[in-house]
């Protein structure tokens, strides 16, 4: 009778870990409580935070600014006197410009990230994304799936679903930038 207690208990364990328990959430629900970590986007430098989420592990959130080639006598400016004396690496911000910056947001196990490219006229309250593009992810033992991109003129979203190796469970994940006159707050749930 003991030896088919023990077999039982093998065949449950050995269930789970084969057929997992299919728990998938969706992308669309956003947690009871999110951390908010505000970057000044005038700043030409790679700017970082980490902090502990909820469940113990540390999140780190990246911004980096876009640098672009300047060729101040390029062909369509030859008739226009360039304030840039030499050609080089150039981040425009802030006013009448458009520039971009990466978004970036990691975990010991999951990494997400995406481009925006941010337009802040000379009245900053009037500053908007005007693209994102370029996601990005790496997963340690899972896949991401239901990828999506969402732009609004204040707020760029990238989320996904993350299902774990063996069915073992899955969860939805995002990386979420929130542009306010210079200033871009990043939230995530990873």
């Amino acid at each position: 009778m003991k030896k088919f207690k023990w077999l039982g208990f093998f065949a449950v364990i050995l269930g789970i870990l084969v057929f997992g328990n299919n728990s998938e959430a969706s992308a669309s629900e956003l947690p009871s409580e999110e951390q908010v970590i505000s970057f000044d986007a005038t700043l030409n430098e790679v700017q970082e935070a980490t902090y502990i989420n909820e469940d113990g592990e540390e999140v780190t959130i990246t911004i980096e600014p876009i640098f672009q080639r300047v060729d101040p006598l390029s062909k369509d400016d030859r008739n226009i006197i360039s304030p840039m004396l030499t050609p080089g690496w150039s981040h425009y911000l802030p006013y009448g410009t458009t520039t971009g910056f990466k978004i970036s947001g990691s975990t010991p196990y999951l990494g997400m990230s995406f481009n925006v490219d941010i337009y802040v006229p000379s009245v900053t309250s009037g500053s908007k994304f005007t693209r994102i593009y370029n996601k990005n992810h790496w997963v340690i033992l899972g896949t991401l799936y239901d990828e999506s991109l969402d732009k609004k003129d204040k707020v760029a979203t990238y989320a996904a679903n993350v299902s774990w190796v063996g069915g073992m469970g899955g969860s939805n994940v995002y990386l979420k930038a929130t542009l306010s006159n210079n200033v871009i707050s990043v939230s995530s749930r990873m």
